[in-house]
């Protein structure tokens, strides 16, 4: 493949680590490449090093807005992006050389393909790199095939398809054409919101096998590695819009399938409760009942009982074993599980 590949970097006050990023991408060997840089209202100097870039590098060019968000941050790349297929990188991420050819080499010209890779976890300080892959077996799919991957999308406990938006070729018609269900409300989970419909109304998807070449960076202090007060919320404006998708895309069983998707984020939302730390016993109590009423409000339990899948990780055993019985002696000992970790 020969078309232009536009690289979509939203960028907000990404310190020491947008240098490496837009190195890596730049060091790109896929030669028909556009790089928008995304300036989402920084505040440290990152426009002013996407600037620089810039007048370096002609492939580059610089969006600067005011801060919107991540959602908004891309939204607005790829609105202004020219090619025919979008490549996302976040900006504390960085790319292997090869990482768009190895993609690119897959992709046959269709205007609703997506080209999915895995990835590479670096958390840093020692500690030995984690390869990701999609859990559906490599491959191409397509016609029928494709058909019988789509109703798996969601509502599992480990993805058969990779939702970020990174790690992907994805056409740009396809792309575009699904970024209405997207909203800058959404903070956490929000790729999905793109994603999965794009995914649903793909023609073809290629799952390539050991392609780690995206390396995604947990910071200490990101949105997803410690307490969020609004994540709760954002989790049930989530399942809204998956219900919205499940319904559009006429997904067999959908409203049931995104019913199962939220019982996994609300999961996310019983582990960001269990490790806050309270100050004094109103505090600890205040926690325990938040976690209680959650887990009666959302009717979590029903829907565990519901799932024939039962939850393989340690963890997620440990929460099923609290929404079975969500009162205070079960909290709290589950509670001092999580904290001390």
């Amino acid at each position: 493949m020969k078309d232009l590949v536009s690289v979509i970097v939203p960028v907000y006050n990404a310190g020491t680590y947008l240098a490496p990023c837009l190195a890596s991408i730049e060091n790109q060997t896929y030669p028909d490449l556009e790089i928008l840089l995304v300036d989402d209202g920084s505040t440290d100097g990152s426009g002013g090093l996407c600037d620089k870039e810039a007048a370096r590098d002609e492939r580059i060019r610089v969006i600067h807005k005011e801060n919107g968000g991540l959602v908004s941050a891309w939204k607005a790349g790829a609105s202004a992006a020219k090619g025919a297929y979008f490549a996302f990188v976040d900006s504390d991420d960085w790319l292997d050389a090869d990482y768009i050819g190895r993609l690119a080499e897959k992709a046959s010209g269709s205007g609703a393909e997506v080209i999915c890779g895995g990835f590479t976890i670096e958390r840093g300080k020692g500690t030995r790199p984690e390869r990701v892959t999609s859990k559906a077996l490599a491959g191409v799919y397509e016609g029928e095939k494709l058909a019988g991957l789509k109703p798996e999308l969601i509502g599992h406990e480990t993805r058969r398809v990779i939702l970020s938006r990174c790690m992907k070729l994805t056409a740009r018609d396809l792309f575009l054409s699904n970024m209405s269900y997207a909203r800058e409300d959404i903070r956490m989970g929000e790729d999905v919101t793109v994603m999965l419909p794009c995914l649903l109304s793909c023609e073809r998807l290629v799952l390539l096998p050991d392609s780690y070449g995206y390396h995604y960076r947990t910071v200490e202090g990101s949105m997803v590695h410690h307490y969020n007060p609004g994540l709760y919320d954002n989790v049930k404006r989530l399942w809204k819009i998956l219900e919205e998708i499940e319904a559009d895309y006429q997904v067999p069983d959908g409203t049931r399938r995104a019913e199962r998707e939220f019982y996994y984020l609300m999961l996310l939302e019983l582990k960001n409760q269990l490790r806050r730390v309270g100050k004094d016993a109103d505090e600890k109590r205040l926690i325990r009942e938040t976690i209680v009423s959650e887990i009666r409000e959302t009717d979590l339990a029903r829907i565990q009982r519901e799932n024939p899948e039962k939850p393989r990780e340690n963890a997620n055993k440990l929460l099923a074993m609290m929404i079975r019985c969500p009162n205070k002696s079960a909290v709290e000992a589950i509670q001092r599980v999580f904290q001390s970790r």
